[in-house]
């Protein structure tokens, strides 16, 4: 990971965001199962085994979500239309029946995942901002392609456990993910609060790539 030292001066926050965790990025990119799911290669019951591990990760970040609505800070990265929680019940209604929550339990890696949330997105605006950046962005963007790999190799649509991936088009919407970046760019972050928000995003990655690796194996 380039690490915040070596940061341009000037350089806009978005694009310090990314171009400071692309490492992180990749490596998470990187993993086997990531890779299956990219092109839609998993088969049904991984699908829907990731769909699972998810739906605690998205509930934990979309309380904190409630919790921060009011923040100044954080507050105005809030949107209810990019909650993914009521399209992963949706989801896995289709997917596994009627109730599917009894005795579902989060692997221990997601676990783990979830209690960093719990530890940094309720009290700390930049924890909350680097994980909805990491999750949000990367569903507006990179899940996109595995929206089309997934319905066309699995036969599923939005009806039959494709929900997780489809957003109301405003938010799928260029306008919008600009926008975005032009938040993180004008939210007055303290410079030692954007180097945290680096750092929290690029462990974010790690997280990520562990649930990766423990559903790969």
């Amino acid at each position: 990971m380039t690490t915040t030292a070596e940061a341009e001066p000037g350089l806009g926050f978005a694009t310090r965001l990314r171009t400071e965790t692309a490492e992180d990025h990749r490596r998470a990119e990187d993993m086997p199962f990531a890779g299956l799911l990219s092109r839609g290669q998993v088969t049904r019951e991984q699908y829907t085994t990731l769909h699972g591990q998810l739906f605690f990760i998205y509930r934990t970040l979309e309380e904190a979500a409630e919790a921060m609505r009011n923040d100044p800070v954080a507050g105005p990265f809030v949107h209810d239309g990019l909650n993914r929680v009521p399209a992963l019940r949706a989801d896995l209604d289709q997917l596994l029946g009627e109730g599917w929550e009894d005795g579902l339990e989060p692997i221990s890696s997601v676990q783990a995942y979830v209690d960093r949330l719990r530890a940094v997105c309720f009290d700390w605006p930049g924890g909350f901002v680097a994980h909805h950046y990491l999750r949000y962005m990367g569903d507006l963007f990179g899940g996109q392609i595995i929206r089309t790999h997934i319905s066309r190799n699995l036969g599923l649509n939005e009806a039959t456990g494709l929900s997780f991936y489809t957003f109301p088009a405003e938010f799928a919407s260029m306008t919008f993910k600009r926008g975005y970046r032009e938040l993180l760019d004008t939210t007055p972050f303290t410079e030692s609060d954007r180097n945290k928000i680096v750092q929290e995003v690029a462990l974010g990655f790690a997280l990520n790539s562990a649930m990766f690796d423990q559903l790969g194996r």
